[in-house]
């Protein structure tokens, strides 16, 4: 059986990132570099690509800079290359802070690193402890989140014009374990999945992502749309490889059920995607995640009471977690923790 993803529009003719900064996050990966290149394109003042490995986003950078369209269109970006380990809090932190020192202004985070779309069979972990899946995808950005939220703050209200932070999620979410196997009231949330006996590498990956949109539709509560949008996107399959789909065999309790040969969409169809839910779509996005560029909220297992309970434990288990590893960030931390529980109410 074969399965067409939607096809992506183009984006709007009158798009510009003039005079932005942008910091994409993972951007040695082919999908991450096409973002980075089409920020660029887009008239970006300054792309700031946030790796892992320096030299391999130097070779980015050099890539970036030398395709012919920029000297076509005459762009001047300035691009760096800064080091951002998501492994490592320290890392984290050493890269917000350089951000800072710059004393520029930042309209557009791309949170996109972490681990692939699978976790590996052999359960690693990280310099700080945690799981290896559990910190890239989560816990790192939730940090790098909190670390440069003022500065996005501050250069909306500089520029008028709400800052934007988009993070990759996927729809493989809606395969979590949660909602069939909750975990026990009493149990931390983070020591569940940092716990050697709970990792199954099967749905780390699915649980890991389902955390992360848990955690920034509480994030987007904390801020008004209008100062700071928050979204999440699924850019759906996308081609890596020289082949033009992959095939997929999907189980229920063990039994095989339906063969899918799922064609891929191109780099830039999933770029596009990105951008739109980074610089196209507006406020009612606040909060949600994009799939195909339409709205979608929670998995319906997770928009319950338990799940609202969740989702406000994870939230302060995870912001307890970041003030500890960078004390410095506690009074902005608390400020957004106050503005959730104001519009929560007692």
């Amino acid at each position: 059986m074969d399965l067409f993803q939607a096809p992506v529009p183009t984006l709007p003719a009158e798009l510009s990132l003039e005079g932005k900064t942008v910091i994409v996050t993972g951007a040695t990966t082919a999908f991450e570099y096409v973002i980075a290149h089409r920020c660029v394109l887009l008239g970006a003042a300054q792309v700031i690509l946030a790796v892992h490995h320096v030299p391999s986003g130097e070779k980015a950078k050099d890539l970036i800079l030398q395709h012919p369209a920029i000297n076509e269109q005459k762009l001047a970006a300035n691009v760096k290359v800064m080091e951002l380990n998501l492994g490592k809090y320290e890392s984290v932190i050493a890269f917000a802070d350089t951000v800072k020192k710059l004393n520029i202004d930042l309209n557009i985070l791309l949170l996109n690193a972490g681990s692939p779309d699978y976790a590996p069979t052999k359960r690693h972990t990280t310099f700080d402890g945690h799981e290896l899946v559990l910190q890239s995808n989560l816990l790192s950005n939730a940090l790098l989140a909190f670390e440069l939220f003022p500065l996005l703050t501050q250069t909306a209200k500089k520029t008028g014009k709400p800052g934007r932070l988009t993070w990759l999620g996927s729809f493989r979410q809606q395969w979590n374990t949660l909602v069939k196997e909750p975990i026990p009231a009493n149990e931390p949330i983070l020591e569940h999945f940092d716990d050697e006996k709970n990792y199954d590498s099967h749905v780390r990956y699915q649980n890991s992502k389902l955390l992360a949109a848990m955690f920034t539709s509480t994030l987007a509560k904390s801020v008004s749309p209008y100062e700071v949008i928050i979204n999440t996107v699924c850019v759906g399959i996308v081609q890596k490889k020289a082949e033009g789909h992959i095939y997929r065999e999907f189980e229920i309790d063990g039994d095989v059920v339906l063969g899918l040969r799922i064609h891929n969409r191109e780099l830039a169809d999933g770029a596009r995607l990105y951008l739109y839910a980074a610089a196209v779509h507006g406020p009612e996005t606040h909060g949600t995640m994009l799939v195909d560029n339409q709205r979608r909220g929670l998995p319906e297992g997770v928009r319950t009471e338990e799940g609202e309970e969740m989702k406000r434990k994870l939230w302060y288990e995870i912001m307890m977690e970041c003030v500890k590893a960078d004390g410095r960030i506690e009074e902005s931390v608390t400020s957004l923790e106050e503005s959730l529980w104001n519009q929560e109410g007692p």
